[in-house]
């Protein structure tokens, strides 16, 4: 614990997820490769999904 206190989290959470990661996009400039994950409850309820972007995407 004391190495999360010396770096001043915003927020700490024990969370029991399942990440599925998925590629998508053809590899075109207009369609470019990413990974998407997708994150799960237990009971399959989808709560999140978190797209790869690089900053020289933005």
């Amino acid at each position: 614990m004391k190495t999360l206190q010396t770096t001043n989290p915003q927020s700490v959470h024990i969370v029991k997820l399942i990440k599925v990661t998925e590629r998508i996009g053809d590899g075109t400039p207009n369609d470019p490769v990413q990974f998407v994950d997708y994150y799960y409850t237990l009971d399959g309820e989808k709560v999140a999904t978190s797209y790869n972007v690089q900053p020289e995407d933005v």
